[in-house]
């Protein structure tokens, strides 16, 4: 679950608000994805006891991180705390932190960096404490800012509507989707995902969000994704679903703000 420090109203829960514009040469993240293997992992929804609430309410103390800036001086403050709701199984698994101009809900004990770029990208990879990132578990954030062709490129490899139309667009030939991709569409523009992962044992899952192809100005892409051992996998589900839940600009074709969605890789809904 993400939220910019600046731009977004009261939702203790709220997310990056992203734009994009063409023209940037080097993406700030660089996250490669692995080649398939013969296990596709799915996402699944913790399910919570009768006898216990389905989310308790937490008030988080948030931990900054070291981020880059591409224009001096432009380096936010944080809030103190954040409050959030979880399921009471998962009270000590979760904690907030300040890194690339957002607040971001992960697993606790983590730690890492982000970069906010001139125009307007941004990313943070975050992985526990005294691990190497890309070594296992991950988390891993990125936004194309008012990066036309980045935000056009990464929307090309998670939504084939994008790939179909990036020729007429004048990018060149359809791509090919990632290898291993499995998605769940969530609502307009907004799928679940998971992919293949490079290390066994481990499971890979995130969410992606466009506005392409319908978009003529200002394309958006960003997406949030989640390595963990598979034994840990409920705790990827809270963190995204929590994501999806609390993004404004994820709604349902009737304006609606879209509900929290079990991330199950069946039919979502709206």
């Amino acid at each position: 679950m993400i939220r910019t420090v600046t731009g977004l109203a009261a939702s203790a829960l709220a997310a990056v608000v992203c734009s994009g514009l063409a023209g940037c040469a080097t993406k700030l993240i660089t996250h490669p994805h692995p080649s398939p293997s013969p296990t596709h992992y799915q996402l699944a929804s913790p399910a919570a006891s009768p006898s216990t609430p389905a989310t308790i309410t937490l008030v988080l103390a948030v931990s900054t991180l070291p981020t880059t800036f591409g224009v001096p001086g432009d380096n936010p403050g944080y809030p103190t705390t954040l409050t959030v709701a979880v399921p009471p199984s998962f009270s000590g698994q979760v904690a907030a932190y300040g890194v690339a101009g957002t607040v971001i809900v992960g697993p606790s004990g983590w730690t890492g960096s982000g970069q906010v770029g001139a125009d307007g990208s941004r990313g943070f990879t975050l992985s526990p404490s005294g691990e190497s990132a890309g070594a296992g578990s991950e988390m891993v954030f990125r936004f194309d800012g008012a990066c036309a062709g980045c935000a056009w490129s990464d929307a090309t490899t998670y939504f084939p509507e994008v790939a179909a139309a990036a020729p007429s667009a004048g990018l060149g030939s359809e791509p090919t989707p990632l290898p291993g991709l499995q998605t769940e569409p969530l609502a307009a523009g907004l799928i679940g995902y998971s992919l293949p992962a490079s290390l066994p044992g481990d499971q890979v899952d995130g969410v992606a969000y466009t506005n392409l192809p319908a978009a003529t100005t200002d394309p958006i892409f960003d997406s949030l994704e989640l390595t963990l051992p598979a034994a840990e996998h409920p705790l990827a589900t809270v963190l995204l679903n929590a994501l999806v839940a609390n993004q404004d600009r994820y709604v349902c074709p009737s304006g609606s703000a879209s509900p929290s969605i079990p991330l199950s890789l069946s039919a979502g809904t709206c």
